[in-house]
């Protein structure tokens, strides 16, 4: 079981009692821009400049 949106440390301690260890959310860490994603994406393709294929000619 995967729990999102999980806001708050006695959320994720009710979900743990519930035998659900996957959880994401604002408590672990804050939604980012795009802008602050693009790079990490970059680097994972191989493509610092442009996170992903945006164009059906690439």
């Amino acid at each position: 079981m995967i729990a999102e949106g999980v806001e708050t440390a006695e959320q994720s301690e009710r979900l743990h009692t519930l035998q659900c260890t996957e959880q994401q959310g604002h408590h672990f860490a804050p939604a980012l821009p795009l802008a602050a994603l693009s790079p990490t994406f970059g680097r994972v393709r191989g493509r610092s400049e442009r996170p992903y294929n945006t164009t059906a000619a690439d």
